[in-house]
């Protein structure tokens, strides 16, 4: 298997590589990326006091009718 998919499923580690980052760093920087992602939002509902959820607005056509 390819090591850059083994990291994360998509095109993180592609990116991370063509950054020119070392294979060896591909599986710290995808965590430290996800510690930093997860403290920003624990910092924005804690300002905030709520959770924050995104919304789930369908856009797509109308149902078929039966």
């Amino acid at each position: 298997m390819n090591a850059v998919f083994d990291v994360k499923k998509g095109l993180e580690g592609v990116v991370y590589l063509a950054l020119g980052l070392p294979k060896d760093f591909l599986t710290a920087t995808f965590a430290i990326a996800r510690i930093l992602d997860r403290s920003a939002h624990i910092v924005e509902q804690r300002k905030d006091n709520r959770i924050i959820r995104p919304s789930a607005n369908y856009i797509g056509p109308a149902p078929l009718p039966d």
